[in-house]
């Protein structure tokens, strides 16, 4: 059976990174709906007719996978927002949620909270990083097939 939308779908993937350091091993079932999101645009559609046993290497650009490096995204929270006793350090990931100009709570998550990594502590602020840690890097997909079957 070729991959269709509907079918449900069984793949090992690699993520690396220019520099061929593994990011992410990992083997994934899901339910082939193309334009769920649930896959970048660009592999969805590589996916669209193989069959179990194919294999997919794809390297996408930072735009068609986890976004450019937004500077933006970097943000500066009072220490004072953070309870007096967290003990929190550089490369935590904390949970924020952020506030538009007129106080209301802006994300695209489903709990309207976002993560941000740790990158420095002040005695009156806290650095973090909203960018998915991956964000603006080169990223090589090897995607293999493992099996191919109705929903």
């Amino acid at each position: 059976m070729n991959i269709q939308p509907g079918c449900r779908i069984t793949f090992q993937c690699a993520l690396k990174n220019n520099d061929g350091e593994l990011l992410e091993n990992d083997q994934h079932t899901l339910i082939f709906d193309p334009g769920q999101g649930d896959l970048p645009a660009a592999i969805e559609d590589a996916m669209v007719g193989q069959s179990a046993g194919g294999e997919l290497r794809l390297c996408l650009p930072p735009e068609e996978c986890f976004g450019s490096y937004d500077l933006e995204a970097i943000i500066t929270v009072p220490r004072s927002e953070f309870p007096p006793d967290a003990e929190i350090v550089p490369g935590d990931i904390v949970p924020i949620s952020l506030l538009s100009e007129d106080g209301e709570v802006v994300s695209d998550a489903d709990d309207d909270t976002l993560e941000a990594r740790v990158v420095q502590i002040n005695p009156e602020a806290i650095v973090l990083d909203a960018n998915h840690p991956w964000a603006g890097e080169e990223i090589s997909f090897e995607i293999d097939i493992l099996a191919v079957e109705p929903a």
